[in-house]
């Protein structure tokens, strides 16, 4: 590869690029979730394809490939998003040394964009949080928050296998929808022993994308569900109800902790 000629990079080269992160920050900030990491995640997947014709010829492909993953990973995790800023940082390095830069016309648009880059990522490391006092004041005063961290837990803690850190919020009569046999087990007890079974015969993993509450109050989660055997493989031939797909977890709580759950076939 060669070396490109590029102007030299003075203050406003350094400054402007900030300005324009801190710009984008503010306006992703004001969108709601999971709105504003949907839309991140689109975002860091877009730019992922902004030098197919950048000059690096088939790598250039190769990367935008890369960074559709990285995206879609970042759906359900920030510190994904930041990683692809990155990547896409490092990227404009490159192009900035040896391609063509992102903008035809600004030889150090590249450049620019690097710093911008990593000033994202910083913030998506940090978790996407909103700079608005009055965003932070009101997040904190509404309960949804707090029930989304119990349901949160509840997803982390069955991807752990951790039955007892997810028994802890739910209710001692809890009613919880059987996922493989159809109809509900009781109490909290029950909820153990059906898990505990289980896990003896698949491999689930479930990841929420979104939460919203509905009229009569109960929260919905849109959840991302896969299920493999023991060994890792797709199933075959299975007779129970479990199996990829996208569902809605219907949560109906009491005091805090999970009184009921049903399952629906879409969020």
């Amino acid at each position: 590869m060669t070396l490109q000629p590029r102007p030299a990079i003075e203050i406003p080269q350094l400054i402007a690029p900030l300005f324009v992160a801190g710009v984008a920050i503010l306006l992703l900030a004001a969108l709601r979730e999971p709105t504003r990491q949907r839309l991140s995640a689109i975002i860091v997947a877009g730019a992922g394809a902004a030098y197919l014709s950048g000059g690096l010829g088939p790598w250039e492909f190769a990367f935008c490939a890369v960074m559709t993953v990285v995206a879609f990973r970042g759906l359900t995790d920030y510190r994904w998003i930041g990683a692809g800023w990155l990547m896409h940082s490092a990227w404009d390095v490159l192009h900035h040394l040896y391609g063509n830069p992102i903008i035809p016309i600004a030889p150090l648009s590249s450049f620019g964009c690097a710093v911008c880059d990593v000033a994202l990522a910083i913030w998506y490391f940090a978790g996407a949080p909103s700079p608005y006092p009055w965003a932070r004041a009101r997040k904190r005063g509404d309960p949804m928050d707090d029930y989304v961290k119990v349901l949160e837990r509840i997803y982390d803690r069955f991807n752990a296998r951790d039955i007892d850190g997810v028994l802890t919020v739910l209710t001692d009569d809890v009613a919880w929808a059987n996922g493989m046999d159809g109809g509900y087990v009781y109490g909290r007890e029950a909820v153990r022993e059906y898990w505990t079974r289980q896990w003896t015969m698949v491999s689930p993993h479930v990841v929420p994308v979104g939460f919203h509450r509905i009229a009569d109050g109960a929260i919905i989660a849109e959840v991302r569900q896969s299920v493999r055997d023991l060994e890792g493989k797709p199933l075959q031939g299975q007779t129970h109800g479990l199996k990829d797909k996208t569902v809605g977890h219907v949560f109906r709580l009491r005091e805090g902790k999970v009184a009921r759950f049903d399952i629906q076939e879409s969020a």
